[in-house]
């Protein structure tokens, strides 16, 4: 078994095991190689603030699962933290109820749990209220995707996420913007002040609500047209049958989960982070 970074010469060769939504966001990609010369797994990290490194993706062809390919990944990356002058590596993931593989492969590694966790819930559009697409909704204050926004505009709002750690707040952190998918999260402005906003990334099946927040006395309507705008993203996208992961990590989102959605929403899994220290 071999361990290779991957690169721009080699990449082509490990695409099967990269997920699209990460070309180019990683510092770090590993890939596996078989005794037979066959790419059999990868594994991508990004470089967060702080000296530590997030692992976004792991991946170990079926027929080499049980051969320690994806224990040799990250022996080989905490390498490069180390050398890298890391602190630490995490991973946030989803573990569904009664499916606890994944996190007993990670602590096997060595990797601490967090203790701090949240539940999970999917919905699809097909679960949600028709209401949630009123274009009268997107059009209530100034509402700008990320890819619309200058840089000046996102550090004013992660300066103010900053001032506004308490409560519900208090614990949260931003990833880099680039992190976000840029067209489907959105900014509430009002007289060019950023005043709420929602947050997705795209994961290999579906996306993620990572971050909704309210920063100022913000009336129901302009909230519901974040969401309004970026339902409709994803419907014109064709993905009205994508999974759309909501991590609750306040009593606020899963209360709006609950009003969102025709039926009640059964959470699926807890939000787990595990860490190593370096």
């Amino acid at each position: 078994m071999e361990i290779t970074l991957v690169n721009q010469e080699n990449q082509k060769y490990f695409q099967t095991y990269i997920p699209p939504q990460l070309s180019g966001k990683c510092d770090v990609v590993l890939g596996a190689v078989s005794e037979n010369g066959q790419a059999c797994g990868v594994l991508a990290a990004a470089r967060e603030e702080d000296e530590l490194l997030s692992i976004r993706h792991i991946q170990v062809a079926e027929a080499e699962m049980g051969k320690g390919v994806g224990s040799q990944l990250l022996d080989v990356l905490r390498q490069i933290a180390r050398e890298s002058g890391d602190d630490a590596i995490y991973c946030q993931y989803l573990k569904p109820d009664g499916d606890d593989h994944f996190d007993r492969f990670l602590a096997k590694n060595g990797y601490e749990a967090d203790e701090e966790k949240s539940r999970v819930f999917v919905i699809t559009l097909q679960d949600l209220k028709p209401e949630l697409f009123d274009t009268r909704a997107t059009q209530s204050g100034q509402i700008r995707s990320l890819d619309r926004m200058t840089d000046r505009m996102w550090n004013r709002f992660t300066a103010k996420i900053d001032q506004n750690r308490t409560g519900e707040n208090e614990g949260v952190e931003l990833y880099p913007r680039t992190f976000y998918d840029q067209e489907l999260s959105f900014l509430l402005l009002r007289e060019q002040e950023p005043v709420g906003g929602l947050l997705f990334s795209r994961q290999e099946d579906g996306y993620v609500l990572e971050y909704m927040c309210m920063l100022d006395q913000v009336p129901p309507a302009q909230m519901m047209g974040l969401l309004s705008a970026a339902f409709k993203v994803i419907k014109n996208r064709g993905d009205e049958a994508t999974p759309i992961y909501i991590n609750a990590l306040t009593d606020t989102t899963e209360k709006m989960i609950q009003r969102m959605t025709e039926t009640e929403v059964k959470p699926a899994g807890d939000a787990v982070t595990r860490f190593l220290c370096l």
